[in-house]
């Protein structure tokens, strides 16, 4: 598929006005119709393809796909058609006789749209909006190309037409949307363009002024309404929606936040612990040689084991790996004073130590012997058949 220079031509297929495009290029003899927009809005196209970064492409007859797919490209017309025009130049001399004498009532709007910079596309759109009406002459006559093109301008009342026209030409041709917004808002042009631009476009108009008026960002209202939703209450309620102190009522909404989230973390400690007591109730704790083995129940005690030798207990969340039954920790001190973590991992015939760590600060933070036979002999108490890796 290549790149494309494009060109345009307006003519009379069988009795019907066709605006034609053309693909240019070095890979067809000469120039290759590939875009074609009838009177009646109809659209058909063939050899074309829109790629997300390279734009449209034209492939040449007998050219194949990319990608080895060694499909070719397809010749005859489609109807799947691009929405918006592929090409935009301006219609010649001879092209303006062509529509003018297809549709000699058009003539005297044609002559006013080329005059005002109408290109080939919005020709057409224009003829198919003075078939539906033809007192859109009136709009092209103003200067007013927005309302001309507007499908939506025409579906209006006659009553709200007229006002939507008045409008424009005391303020300009802005288009359809700005005219309805800024009568319904009853405001400036100027304030109609700060609300449509940047973060307050996709606002209405009450929301844009109640965060202006209080120098509210539009990200940070947005995250006060999530915060709202989170605690439980109803965002669209006026009350949380707009409150007359935006500050404080957010603060108040934060409180919220903060507890339900503390309520919810002693709640998830308290199920923790009763998982961690269930596992350490299978266990006996036994001293062995000075050192105490046993199994530990609660995090606390996993957070001042992980603090004392160093170890990521808490980071990995080893406590819900041994809530889950992925493994069980086994801690040794001696007076207490933390000594080392033993992990053991449940095997089809008994278990195995899988990590069995001291303090990690240290250069060999390996348990020692000692600490080794403390463990073979709490697992004896315990009968468990537990090995141990040289």
């Amino acid at each position: 598929m290549h790149c494309f220079d494009r060109e345009q031509r307006v003519r009379l297929i069988h009795g019907r006005l066709c605006r034609e495009v053309y693909a240019v290029t070095r890979f067809t003899p000469r120039p290759f119709a590939v875009f074609r927009e009838w009177e009646d809005g109809r659209r058909e196209s063939r050899n074309i393809y829109l790629r997300p970064i390279a734009g449209w492409l034209f492939a040449a007859p007998g050219d194949r796909f990319e990608y080895g797919s060694g499909h070719v490209c397809a010749e005859p017309w489609t109807t799947d058609a691009p929405k918006n025009a592929v090409c935009w130049d301006y219609l010649t001399a001879d092209e303006e006789s062509v529509v003018a004498e297809a549709h000699p009532s058009f003539r005297w709007c044609l002559r006013k749209a080329v005059e005002r910079g109408y290109n080939g596309a919005e020709i057409f759109a224009l003829l198919r909006a003075f078939k539906a009406d033809p007192r859109v002459e009136l709009l092209v006559g103003a200067s007013m190309k927005h309302l001309a093109l507007s499908a939506g301008f025409r579906r209006l009342s006659k009553r709200l037409q007229q006002d939507v026209a008045r409008w424009a030409i005391q303020n300009g041709d802005y288009g359809l949307r700005a005219a309805l917004d800024c009568l319904r808002e009853r405001i400036s042009v100027g304030e109609w363009n700060e609300w449509r631009s940047g973060e307050w476009r996709n606002m209405n108009y009450k929301t844009f002024r109640y965060l202006k008026t209080r120098n509210v960002y539009p990200w940070e209202y947005r995250e006060y309404l999530r915060t709202v939703q989170e605690v439980g209450k109803d965002p669209s309620d006026e009350y949380w929606k707009y409150p007359s102190n935006f500050r404080a009522r957010r603060r108040s909404a934060e409180r919220m936040w903060a507890n339900l989230q503390k309520a919810k973390e002693e709640a998830e400690r308290r199920k923790r612990e009763q998982e961690l007591i269930a596992v350490a109730s299978k266990f006996d704790a036994g001293t062995f040689d000075g050192i105490r083995v046993w199994v530990p129940t609660s995090v606390e005690e996993f957070a001042e084991q992980a603090q004392a030798l160093d170890q990521c207990l808490m980071t990995m969340d080893y406590a819900g790996k041994v809530a889950r039954g992925d493994c069980v920790l086994v801690f040794l001190a001696q007076r207490g004073k933390p000594l080392a973590t033993a992990e053991l991992l449940k095997r089809s015939r008994g278990w195995r130590v899988g990590q069995f760590y001291g303090d990690e600060r240290l250069e060999n933070y390996l348990a020692g012997k000692r600490e080794r036979n403390a463990l073979l002999d709490w697992a004896g108490k315990n009968k468990l058949a537990l090995k141990i890796s040289a």
